[in-house]
């Protein structure tokens, strides 16, 4: 099966977008959890893969986070703020 659609009929169901990004940004490690599992970080930035698709950084490629986060508290609890 690949990973950019699936044909059945006369329809065809488009790949998830986090599979998609991942074959787009792996390719044939796709499938290698060392390089390609969600909780993975193949270019040492401190950015897991599953951050670099939310923020649409390049696994691959070191770069700075793109945003700050900090706690916050209010009315004695803490909340995160990005």
């Amino acid at each position: 099966m690949s990973l950019a659609a699936v044909t059945m009929g006369n329809y065809t169901e488009a790949a998830a977008p986090l599979a998609a990004w991942h074959f787009v940004n792996f390719g044939t490690n796709a499938s290698v959890a060392a390089v390609a599992r969600n909780e993975a970080d193949p270019d040492g930035n401190g950015l897991l893969n599953i951050e670099e698709y939310a923020f649409n950084t390049d696994p691959l490629a070191w770069n700075a986070c793109p945003v700050n986060a900090l706690l916050v508290a209010t009315n004695g609890q803490s909340y995160l703020a990005v």
